[in-house]
């Protein structure tokens, strides 16, 4: 229904004669007479007979409400039909003070920013002002849910050039920024400073503003990510501390959240966009081991979500799930952005990186692609000099991004993405221990590479209040690991059971000292020795959620999830030159063995929210899921020293379902504070393993499991200048897998070994301060047994109370950005960054075979950057004390005390310029 208003007298001082209202009670030029008017100063009477305009105190003399209520639509209609630039503006009116709004549930689908302003003033009750010739040809992707108006506001105008000056009365005029610098931490939002805040999330998968969404998680937009040199998953790691990046292998990681740590499967699930990607599973069965990890080029934001997403997310979200979000075609007009830098590392070579993305709207409004390519040189900073080799370890990236997004209608909108990423690493990166800082005495050369393609189809569509979404896509992912053999097979040499295998010989008989001489001379004559793996995993996976968008008494999202995956391994242990350390060519095979295994899942999720009690909601989640793992061994060519012989050609499977749960209860008793208590469940699925010398039971273990309990708050103070979040959690984690090895040392395995207790808490604090902001992020893990070791190892075992392996304690961030205006188009922006690490051990505890202490580490970070207009150069110090920064310290039968770090000092000079 509408209602009249009364326009503010703002609104007259703010116009030109010829602007009037599209809505209620505009003004009209009716020819009545009002003798107040006479006594108007002349430049504000259009004579006797005409109204006038209302301006200060002038306004109790001018009888303008006389004058509405004399007006009729029909001789309004009339007004603006004479006047073509009145009927381009559109001004909406609201009875609210726009100082101190509530949340609004908003409904405003994909399409021109014209209608999506059109639709912002009638649900907010806002007044606007703008002309349509200043958005003409702008979109936006659409806003839904309960949302301040000024942060809707900001996210309908982030990215058009276009900001809202309020006005007093209420009023907000749309006009285009000024010349100031352009670069996103310099310019303030539409409707005052901008914050994390006002990033729009989607980890319910569906829209929700950060700040109000029920969930531990931090968010980082993608602009505030290169500024700080965060690149990859270790600089990611380094700015969101409770994500825990561990070497797992030369440019391999393994993530964990919370201390949920452990083999197998991957226990943080990691989306690029729509698609969930996983590692190879290997000969290890140990998927996790090898974490996607794609260049953060041309990023809208990254979503890191703490605790199990079973609900919503499924399998190998237990410990957490992290999304990164690229930027999407914007049809609204051509853009783009190129970056250059050099980096100079101390110890090493120089490295760099160039990189561009370009916007290119096919069809205004409605076809637009965006791609984006860079490539990247990591310097390498370890010596060899067994083969006088010096600063090698270099990777060098390359990607590229396509993506092209189609509206036929305002409301669907199809997304279709394609994105490659080539990575090679020239040798082996890490370095011993006992010797000179960053050396290594490794006797073969062992490179890494691989190849990862993703593509992606999405539709959306917005029906009424429901957002229908489409997804499917599929990966392939090829590399080739090597890794040193020598030590594998040199503890072989006098093995009783390797010189039977070799001689021959039955089970129960021993080799003679002139058979045991041959045996000892046939290993030395195949060292040193590489393990070259070539490994293939492909995916497909299809996603059908439907979810609210607003417009209700309660959200709800309900899907239906499908994953067909199948990966090859194929084995080599092969002989080096013993002069270069390089492969023997052509292959000198000593051993081959294959695997394959496939993974399929299909499951029925969904999550309703609704209201209990004024400010206090409730959250029921469940997702009904069924698994089916299968996998085969061959061994064409046995290796008699290792004895993989004894593993015959067969083929096993195991299969489960169940159900993950997620109940939760939210009160928000202000938009400032919100407080919620949570019990969540995840899984990961088991699997079998091909390793020889197993019994049939230790061929299969189970999926475990873990129910976490959280009591979480976020609170706002000083209107948002001052946030603060907290969680405390329990996990109870059962059915732990982890890894074992054989009685050789040459193979490990998975096992069920019981179950862990992990207890913590997380705190993050930012405070924004007119020309600076400081934040500190804080988490305290303390993960144990809970019981001893279910299936002890050769070496060892794990008893009840001791840690968990490679989970530190403490973790944090510290850092502050202060900026300064040098001139009216110039601005300048002084960033520091603390980021710390704790201790952590390899093994359960010191009794256990290749235990080490992995100390902690302190990375310290500056940065200086100048932006004039559309320009930004910084200069940056990474590692500015040029710590040792190990990220892992690891023995095994492959090697002992070696030790993956963060690269030394490193000088960054970046050159960055947007085009739009």
């Amino acid at each position: 229904m509408n209602m009249p208003v009364r326009r503010p007298p703002e609104i007259d001082r703010a116009l030109p004669d010829f602007l009037s209202y599209s809505g209620n009670g505009p003004c009209c030029r009716k020819p009545v007479k009002h003798r107040s008017c006479a006594d108007s100063p002349p430049h504000e009477r259009k004579g006797e007979n005409a109204c006038c305009h209302a301006r200060g105190d002038m306004a109790d003399q001018c009888d303008c409400q006389a004058r509405r209520r004399s007006c009729s639509g029909r001789r309004r209609r009339r007004f603006l039909a004479g006047h073509p630039i009145a009927l381009a503006t559109l001004i909406f009116l609201s009875t609210g003070n726009a100082e101190a709004a509530p949340l609004v549930n908003f409904y405003i689908p994909a399409g021109s920013l014209a209608r999506a302003l059109t639709r912002f003033a009638l649900q907010a009750d806002r007044q606007l002002l703008f002309s349509p010739e200043l958005v003409a040809g702008r979109r936006v992707p659409g806003i839904a849910g309960p949302l301040d108006p000024d942060r809707a506001l900001d996210r309908l105008l982030a990215g058009s050039g276009l900001v809202a000056r309020r006005g007093r009365g209420g009023l907000f005029l749309i006009e285009t920024e000024a010349a100031v610098p352009a670069h996103p931490s310099i310019v303030p939002s539409p409707g005052g400073a901008r914050t994390a805040d006002d990033i729009v999330v989607t980890a319910l998968k569906r829209e929700s503003l950060l700040r109000l969404t029920a969930v531990s998680m931090s968010a980082e937009r993608g602009t505030s990510l290169s500024p700080r040199g965060t690149l990859d998953l270790e600089g990611l790691s380094r700015t969101m501390p409770e994500l825990l990046s561990s070497i797992s292998g030369t440019s391999q990681q393994r993530l964990a959240m919370r201390g949920v740590y452990g083999t197998g499967e991957a226990t943080v699930g990691v989306y690029y966009d729509e698609t969930p990607v996983n590692g190879p599973a290997g000969t290890t069965f140990d998927p996790g081991s090898v974490a996607p990890d794609i260049d953060l080029v041309d990023v809208d934001r990254v979503e890191l979500l703490r605790g199990p997403q079973g609900s919503l997310y499924g399998a190998s979200s237990m410990g957490g799930t992290l999304r990164v979000l690229f930027n999407q075609p914007d049809p609204g007009g051509w853009g783009g952005e190129a970056a250059a830098g050099l980096d100079l590392v101390s110890h090493g070579r120089a490295g760099g990186i160039v990189s561009g993305v370009v916007n290119a709207p096919i069809a205004a409004d409605v076809l637009a692609v965006r791609g984006s390519i860079y490539r990247r040189r990591t310097a390498g900073y370890i010596d060899n000099p067994r083969f006088g080799l010096r600063d090698v370890g270099q990777v060098i990236r390359e990607g590229e991004r396509i993506a092209a997004g189609w509206t036929p209608h305002p409301d669907v909108r199809i997304m279709a993405s394609a994105m490659w990423q080539r990575l090679h690493a020239d040798d082996a990166g890490f370095w011993n221990l006992g010797g000179p800082r960053y050396r290594s005495n490794q006797p073969t050369r062992t490179p890494y590479g691989s190849d990862l393609g993703i593509y992606n189809l999405t539709l959306r569509w917005n029906i009424g209040p429901t957002t229908l979404t489409a997804t499917g896509s599929t990966y392939a992912w090829d590399m080739i690991r090597q890794m040193d053999y020598t030590a594998v097979l040199a503890q072989q040499r006098t093995s009783l059971a390797g010189c039977a295998r070799f001689a021959g010989l039955a089970a129960n008989i021993d080799c003679t000292a002139e058979q045991r001489a041959e045996y000892a001379a046939y290993v030395d004559s195949h060292l040193p020795a590489i393990l070259y793996q070539p490994m293939r995993i492909t995916s497909d996976t299809a996603e059908f959620r439907l979810a609210s968008n607003g417009d209700g008494s309660f959200s709800w999202t309900v899907g239906a999830f499908l994953e067909q995956r199948k990966d090859r391994t194929e084995s080599y242990a092969l002989r080096a030159d013993a002069s270069d350390g390089e492969i023997v060519r052509p292959f000198d095979i000593i051993g081959l063995r294959t695997i394959r295994t496939r993974l399929g899942q299909r499951a029925l999720f969904g999550e309703i929210t609704g209201s209990i009690v004024p400010g206090m909601t409730a959250t029921v989640g469940a997702r009904y899921f069924r698994y089916r793992r299968s996998a085969s061994g061959a061994v064409p060519i046995a290796n008699a020293i290792t004895g993989t012989g004894a593993l015959s050609d067969a083929a096993y499977a195991t299969k489960e379902g169940g159900a993950n749960l997620k109940v939760q209860l939210a009160y928000r008793p202000s938009s400032d504070v919100l407080a919620y208590l949570q019990a969540a469940e995840g899984f990961r699925p088991g699997g079998v393993n091909i390793t020889p010398a197993l019994s049939d039971a230790e061929r299969r273990y189970r999926a475990d499991r873990l129910w976490s309990y959280e009591l979480g708050s976020k609170i706002r103070l000083n209107g948002g200048a001052i946030a603060l979040d907290a969680a405390l959690y329990h996990i109870d984690w059962v059915d732990m897998i982890s890894a074992f090895s054989s009685a050789s040392g040459a193979f490990v395995y998975n096992a069920n070994i019981g179950s862990a207790d992990i207890g913590g808490a997380e705190i993050q604090i930012a405070a924004r301060l007119p020309a600076a902001e400081l934040s500190a992020k804080l988490g305290y893990v303390d993960a144990r047994l809970a019981e001893d070791q279910a299936v002890p190892s050769a070496a060892g075992a794990g008893r009840s109370g001791d840690r968990l392996p490679y989970v530190p304690h403490l973790s944090m961030v510290l850092g502050g950005v202060h900026r300064i205006r040098l001139a009216p188009n110039i601005a300048a922006s002084l960033r520091g960054d603390i980021s710390h690490v704790g201790a952590s051990a390899s093994q359960f505890n010191r009794e256990i075979a290749y235990y080490q202490r992995t100390p902690a580490r302190t990375f310290v970070n500056v940065e200086a950057a100048v932006i004039w207009q559309e320009w930004q150069a910084t200069l940056a110090i990474r590692n500015l004390f040029d710590a040792i920064a190990a990220r892992r310290i690891m023995s095994s039968a492959f090697g002992s005390e070696r030790v993956y770090s963060s690269s030394p000092r490193t000088l960054s000079l970046k050159i960055f310029r947007r085009f739009r």
